[in-house]
């Protein structure tokens, strides 16, 4: 447990991750995990909104 805490992991601030690095680091995947699934959403639903341009 002592090895971790040199490390950085912060194991005595358990109640609250994003205030360790680790939590940082855990946060900041939940971040671009996220910003991805938007961008895989705005991907699908951009042909369809080509196909309502080319109508008008």
């Amino acid at each position: 447990l002592e090895e971790f805490k040199k490390m950085g992991f912060g194991i005595e601030n358990e109640g609250n991750e994003d205030s360790t690095p680790l939590g940082t680091e855990i946060s900041f995947i939940k971040n671009i995990s996220a910003e991805v699934g938007q961008t895989e959403e705005l991907n699908r639903s951009l042909p369809n909104i080509e196909e309502e341009l080319n109508k008008v």
